[in-house]
């Protein structure tokens, strides 16, 4: 299961969640709202009697779905003929079968509007601090999460500072993605922790 974090699909996918089902050679779409402090989740109203991808191959077996980085939908189709574990196949049906048929395969599959031409995923590696920092509100999920992975992992000097200012941003996920970044990086200063609790978002003000 995987939150599609992304914009390139629409406001109306931006939470949704996305189960991969390799048995059924399908992957099913649930729509997600809060409830309190919890949350619950629902089929979308134009899905009630489909789902979000189907196959009639028998051998399609979605088995991830991902958030790109310029937010479209991967979907990785493991493409096998048998998806049962050779544990639970009766011996006298496991000798009739090629258990390892498909395993030179694979499709990956890139779900995106009509018309939109997939986007090159930036090389992180090659941004500038300011950059980098910069790219913690990027409107891709995936992209945000391997900034700070990156940030943390590096620890590049003079980032404190600017991820301080970045705390003070206007969208409250690139606030929030600082702001983790920051206390990976490691002790949060008084005032920028005194900030975060008065925050807006109930995200900020959690984490």
């Amino acid at each position: 299961t995987v939150i599609y974090r992304g914009e390139l699909l629409g406001d109306e996918y931006y939470g949704d969640a996305f189960i991969s089902e390799p048995v059924h050679n399908m992957v099913h779409r649930q729509v997600v709202s809060e409830t309190g402090v919890t949350f619950t989740s629902k089929r979308a109203e134009d899905e009630q009697n489909s789902e979000f991808l189907t196959s009639a191959d028998p051998w399609c077996r979605p088995v991830a779905v991902r958030t790109a980085p310029d937010g479209s939908l991967w979907v990785v189709d493991m493409y096998r003929h048998v998806i049962e574990h050779p544990e639970w196949i009766p011996h006298d049906w496991e000798t009739q079968l090629d258990l390892r048929a498909g395993h030179e395969r694979g499709r990956l599959y890139r779900v995106a509007p009509k018309g939109h031409a997939p986007l090159p995923a930036p090389d992180l590696t090659k941004l500038s601090l300011a950059d980098l920092v910069a790219r913690l509100g990027d409107s891709s999920g995936t992209v945000r999460d391997l900034t700070q992975q990156l940030l943390t992992d590096r620890k590049p000097e003079g980032a404190e500072e600017m991820l301080a200012e970045a705390c003070r941003a206007t969208d409250w996920r690139h606030r929030l993605h600082a702001l983790a970044t920051l206390d990976g990086l490691g002790p949060v200063s008084r005032p920028v922790v005194a900030d975060a609790l008065t925050d807006s978002h109930p995200a900020v003000r959690r984490l």
